[in-house]
């Protein structure tokens, strides 16, 4: 289980590419979904509740089963698909995106070895 929150983390790090912003994006999409849907009517969050990732991993824990969660097998898979899905949009989106440190710099730009007062 931890796991796939470490992947799903790693998915969103480079999915953002910022460290700070990958951690907080994991905790934010771990919890504040809960928190959302504990402002709806309990009608709306009782059927989608169970379908978030935080209950979806907690019930591969779960000693004695709640009907208002996964089964351990379907919650794990359901996690797993979360943590595929982010590990797979960053290649989906970036693929035609060059690296800024992949790009030529510009004419008459020093190189990294070459020194302002150094002839050449």
């Amino acid at each position: 289980m931890t796991e796939a929150v470490g992947l799903l983390g790693l998915g969103l790090g480079a999915l953002l590419r910022n460290t700070a912003a990958g951690i907080s994006a994991l905790f934010g999409r771990l919890f504040a979904p809960q928190l959302v849907l504990g402002l709806t009517p309990e009608s709306v969050s009782a059927a989608a509740c169970r379908y978030l990732p935080s209950p979806a991993g907690a019930s591969v824990s779960a000693v004695h089963h709640d009907p208002l969660t996964l089964g351990p097998w379907s919650g794990l898979g359901l996690f797993w698909l979360y943590a595929a899905v982010v590990l797979a949009l960053p290649r989906g989106c970036c693929a035609g995106a060059t690296s800024e440190l992949a790009t030529p710099p510009p004419k008459g730009a020093l190189r990294c070895d070459e020194h302002a007062g150094s002839p050449r």
